[in-house]
């Protein structure tokens, strides 16, 4: 075998290497961005998920604050005078151990 022919196989094996070469590193390139898109995806819809959980937890914080005034238990209206009660006025026929004793 003559050194041109030779030396022009080679050059066709380092072309094929090269061309592999680069074929592999698309295809890397390529399943690298696929992941970086996947995971982007993932972030998004747990952030987005995070949202929701907290409008949600939100709301219900909300709607507990509303009903609370009206369940609580101060929130009745008291038809007692303030401040007195069954203290003030008579005593009598009230079962209390009066002055007379």
């Amino acid at each position: 075998m003559s050194f041109k022919r030779h030396y022009s196989i080679m050059k066709a094996v380092e072309a094929v290497r090269a061309d592999l070469l680069a074929a592999q590193a698309t295809k890397a390139a390529a399943a690298k961005a696929e992941a970086e898109r996947a995971a982007a995806a993932k972030a998004s819809a747990a952030k987005e998920a995070a949202a929701k959980a907290a409008a949600e937890a939100s709301a219900a914080q909300s709607a507990v604050v509303n009903q609370a005034p009206a369940t609580g238990p101060g929130s009745a209206v008291s038809t007692r005078p303030a401040g007195g009660g069954r203290d003030s006025g008579s005593n009598k026929g009230k079962g209390k151990g009066g002055e007379d004793d």
